[in-house]
Formats: C-alpha cells, sequence, structure tokens
C-alpha cells in the first residue's frame, strides 16, 4: 500500500512537503485490512483508522501506519518535510498627517516572496504611495506557502500654528 495526501499519489517511504503550520490530510490506499495504527502521535488527530489528519509544524517527522490482515502486516512510512514560510511578523499600525502618502513596501521584510497587497478587497496598484485604510499584504514564496500582515493607516491633522511672524531686534 500507499497513501495520498487528496491531491498526490505516493508510495510508502516518500517524502511529503507540505507549508508548515499548515494540516494535511493522510489516507492509506490500496489498505483494505482490518486497523490501521498510526505513530507517532505527535500532531494527529487520531492514531487509528485508514485515514488521519497531521498538524504540519516546522520539523521533519516520518509517520508509521502498522495494519494486520488476512495477508499478513502491512506498514506505510509518511516523512513530512516541512516546507518553509514567508515570516512577515506582526501586523501594523501607522499614524500619518493628513496629505502624507505611506510606504506599504517598507513595513515588511517578504524575503523575496511575491507580495500582494489589498485593500476592501480590492487589488492595491502603487503600494509605494497610500492612503490612510487598512491594508493586507499576503505574501506568497516559491514553495506556495503564504504569510499575511494587515496595516491600519490612520490620519492626524497637522496642527495650525498660523503665520509666520517676522519681527526686529534692535
Amino acid at each position: 500500500p500507499g497513501f495520498t495526501d487528496n491531491i498526490n499519489q505516493y508510495r510508502s517511504g516518500d517524502t511529503v512537503t507540505p507549508c508548515a503550520n499548515s494540516t494535511i490530510d493522510l489516507k492509506i490506499t490500496n489498505g483494505d485490512y482490518n486497523t490501521w495504527t498510526w505513530s507517532p502521535a505527535t500532531g494527529l488527530n487520531t492514531t487509528t483508522g485508514i485515514s488521519v489528519i497531521a498538524t504540519v509544524g516546522s520539523t521533519p517527522i516520518t509517520y508509521t501506519a502498522t495494519s494486520t490482515g488476512s495477508c499478513g502486516n502491512r506498514t506505510v512510512t509518511v516523512v513530512i518535510q516541512p516546507a518553509p514560510t514567508p515570516a512577515l511578523g506582526a501586523d501594523q499600525s501607522i499614524t500619518a498627517c493628513t496629505g502624507v502618502l505611506t510606504n506599504l513596501t517598507a513595513l515588511f521584510n517578504t524575503g523575496g516572496a511575491i507580495a500582494n497587497w489589498t485593500t476592501g478587497g480590492s487589488p492595491v496598484t502603487n503600494p509605494s504611495a497610500v492612503v490612510p485604510g487598512i491594508y493586507q499584504l499576503i505574501a506568497i514564496n516559491s514553495n506556495g506557502c503564504s504569510d499575511t500582515a494587515l496595516v491600519n493607516i490612520t490620519q492626524v491633522t497637522k496642527p495650525d500654528l498660523g503665520p509666520d511672524i517676522n519681527t526686529s531686534i534692535c
């Protein structure tokens, strides 16, 4: 028997590379045996059954599923090698003076990931010069893994100090 992640078919011992901090459905294929037992239990929603949901951390892990049936013992090994995800950091709030544009691209290090900025669900065409509002950044790396961050830009009115005064000092 082998296994599937509901998208691709694998052989026992193959490596799967889902994004770190995600979940993956693992299902034994051609495994019509009595009971399958999965180990270790780390990150699994259950340790028995033909399919499990694994929570993918940031370090590799190998799962083994074993079953005893009328044709003998069967074992399937699944190696989870987490793919790195962008790490944008915390959401940000910025206060800008009225009439001052904010450069969103300077706020987060996308680490070479593709940066997609939106506001209200619409694309931001020039993220280097934006007005107050709430903006969302989705950074997607070459592995297809992503991270999201929000920026809330508010504005304050510049204080009115009045006209300049010219004086003479004797």
